[in-house]
């Protein structure tokens, strides 16, 4: 009589490896999902400066010839096409955030949080002009 032993597997031999196994590739998914709405906050800020540049060249060309040189014209194209990159900025640095998150190395983290750091700083700028514009063109 020959003594069998029952055929378990690594998951029975070691419990907790079917829940690293599935933990891991959680993490995989959320990683990649990440990565997929970084990608997509990039895409929307390329829209968004895309649209605001040719909202600001329909409304330099409609314009009458004489109020084109105007300043107050040019404020207020500074302050539309302002607004589309403030607001694209905003995109692209949620976009940073999200990359920093799933970024794996230090250098990663740092060049990513530099370059946030620099793009809250341009934001910050760029608000402070576009308020004193919009309070110069009402």
């Amino acid at each position: 009589m020959s003594i069998t032993r029952p055929n378990i597997g690594i998951e029975g031999a070691f419990p907790f490896f079917k829940f690293y196994v599935k933990l891991s590739v959680m993490e995989i998914i959320v990683k990649e999902a990440a990565h997929f709405v970084a990608l997509i906050a990039e895409f929307v800020a390329i829209l968004v400066i895309l649209l605001g540049v040719i909202k600001t060249t329909i409304f330099y060309f409609k314009s009458p010839l004489p109020w084109r040189f105007v300043p107050e014209a040019f404020l207020k194209m500074r302050v539309q096409l302002g607004g589309a990159l403030s607001l694209s900025l905003e995109f692209l640095i949620g976009a940073d955030i999200l990359k920093t998150a799933i970024s794996p190395t230090w250098s990663e983290i740092g060049i990513l949080g530099s370059v946030v750091v620099i793009r809250t700083v341009l934001n910050y700028f760029l608000t402070q002009e576009l308020s004193e514009g919009i309070g110069k063109v009402k």
